[in-house]
């Protein structure tokens, strides 16, 4: 890592093969992405997502880990249940860039907490 300038992160990578990648518990730095229908899981996300309860009926234990089930509430108003999943085999490079991943997705981690793109650190 070089440097934080105006909260983007200039020239950090952190490169890991993919393999290695899956191991760890890195998956549980990205943000939980909501996917309204089944056929919309992104085979290359590597962290948790909320997907519809109508997942169960398609799951497939050795692709997907089920982490956890909740029905959120927005303004006092039940939304659909979620079923919480993370794909086990990411369809990921060979050797990935962990940085770019999580800013891709919205989130960079920094010096031990989340950081929002482009906040002040």
């Amino acid at each position: 890592m070089k440097g934080i300038i105006g909260g983007k992160c200039i020239d950090c990578k952190f490169i890991m093969k993919a393999v290695d990648f899956l191991k760890t518990d890195l998956w549980r730095l990205f943000p939980v992405l909501n996917v309204d229908y089944v056929k919309a899981i992104p085979s290359d996300y590597p962290g948790a997502m909320g997907v519809p309860i109508s997942f169960l009926d398609k799951w497939d234990p050795d692709q997907f880990e089920i982490l956890d089930s909740l029905r959120p509430k927005i303004d006092g108003k039940d939304l659909y249940q979620r079923i919480i999943i993370r794909n086990l085999r990411p369809e990921l490079s060979d050797e990935i860039d962990v940085v770019e991943l999580l800013e891709r997705y919205g989130r960079i981690f920094i010096f031990g907490r989340a950081q929002e793109k482009n906040t002040v650190v």
